[in-house]
């Protein structure tokens, strides 16, 4: 299985009460995404995949919790994602 953040090879962690896929990779650390998260990385560039990713750790960081990528939003101007 490929990591739907940076396409390289991960290790699926069982999660059978969620809805997606649990995962840990060598580049992108151990993160969560729902089915429609999952749905919309497939279509995303690969900036707007890792800034899917920073929110989803910042989140976490401050919940103490595995980070979680829940939705994607397809910004205006990826130059200013790339930036951020």
């Amino acid at each position: 299985m490929q990591c739907p953040v940076c396409n390289r090879m991960v290790e699926e962690i069982y999660a059978p009460t969620f809805a997606g896929r649990v995962v840990r990779c060598n580049h992108c650390r151990e993160f969560a995404a729902s089915r429609e998260a999952l749905r919309s990385l497939a279509k995303a560039s690969p900036v707007v995949r890792e800034h899917a990713l920073k929110q989803a750790r910042m989140l976490a960081a401050r919940c103490r919790t595995r980070p979680v990528i829940e939705a994607v939003f397809e910004p205006a101007n990826e130059r200013e994602l790339a930036e951020a």
